[in-house]
């Protein structure tokens, strides 16, 4: 009689423990509250920086130290000294035209370039249309000077001398040819037609190749905007084969 009741008490001891456990299981359990089932936001990750913005340092025995090479050094350490022109010019989306060494300045060869654009394919100059190869020899056999560039990646510009052919689907002659100016994307003057045309690249760096702010209203419009006013680029040329160079 003595064992059956010791029996029953253990038992009875064992379900009023397994009740209080439960009981505080669930009071230290955190449960979802109403309206918060959305995913949290992730954290954002790394921009990826554009290849062809990136510029390997210039060795110090190919670096050139001009004045205008030592301020643009400069500006890349302190970039708001010369800061981008975000949807300001009519045909870029972030302008600044950089001041670029092609050449090194101890043998000749031509340099990389931002993203290797003087190597990987080659540039030719968008006014006097020479391969920089082929200018930067000559004004390095002639006279142990080292070729520059103004350059802009970012810009679109419609080429005043180069034409294309299409098909406009919103034409009154259905199937008929239209023309219209060549969209090239990216610009590169070198130093040599630069020289010959002040005030053009003056301008040339603060409003683009085709001279044009963004219209109010008309955000990336790259339709003419005055057809009776040549663009800088076309006022470069011109200069340019009047000098014969």
């Amino acid at each position: 009689m003595k064992i059956l009741l010791c029996v029953i008490g253990v038992c009875i001891l064992l379900v009023v423990l397994v009740l209080i456990f439960n009981s505080g299981g669930k009071s230290d359990r955190l449960e979802p509250s109403v309206g918060t089932s959305e995913k949290p936001e992730a954290p954002e990750g790394k921009k990826k920086k554009d290849p062809k913005s990136i510029l390997v340092p210039i060795e110090p025995t190919h670096r050139c130290e001009c004045r205008r090479c030592k301020e643009w050094r400069e500006y890349r350490r302190k970039p708001w000294l010369k800061p981008r022109k975000d949807d300001y010019v009519k045909g870029c989306s972030s302008h600044l035209m950089e001041w670029h060494q092609v050449v090194s300045k101890k043998d000749g060869h031509v340099l990389e370039g931002p993203g290797q654009r003087f190597i990987k394919p080659g540039v030719i100059c968008d006014i006097c249309q020479k391969d920089f190869a082929k200018v930067s020899r000559k004004l390095w056999q002639e006279k142990k000077e080292v070729l520059h560039s103004w350059t802009c990646y970012q810009c679109i510009w419609e080429d005043p001398d180069r034409y294309v052919r299409y098909r406009d689907p919103n034409s009154t002659k259905p199937g008929q040819m239209e023309k219209r100016h060549a969209v090239n994307h990216g610009i590169d003057v070198c130093s040599v037609c630069a020289e010959q045309c002040p005030d053009q690249i003056r301008t040339f760096t603060e409003l683009g190749p085709e001279g044009k702010l963004l219209h109010p209203g008309h955000p990336g419009d790259h339709m003419h905007a005055h057809k009776d006013k040549q663009s800088l680029v076309r006022e470069m040329r011109d200069i340019i084969l009047k000098e014969g160079l």
